[in-house]
């Protein structure tokens, strides 16, 4: 392998990484969007059946 070779080498694997970097990112943030709204769901629907329990008694 020579010198070009050797660089292009290093050229691709540096993209591969940034792109895999960036998609694994994105993808975690996603995750935690969705993670925070059924927890936000979940409290909302928690409150209404406080409410109505309250009523009730």
């Amino acid at each position: 392998m020579d010198r070009w070779d050797v660089l292009i080498l290093a050229v691709a694997g540096y993209v591969a990484v940034m792109t895999l970097t960036r998609l694994m990112t994105r993808r975690r943030n996603e995750l935690v969007e969705q993670s925070r709204e059924q927890i936000a769901s979940q409290m909302k629907k928690k409150k209404k059946q406080k409410k109505s329990d309250r009523n009730a008694a």
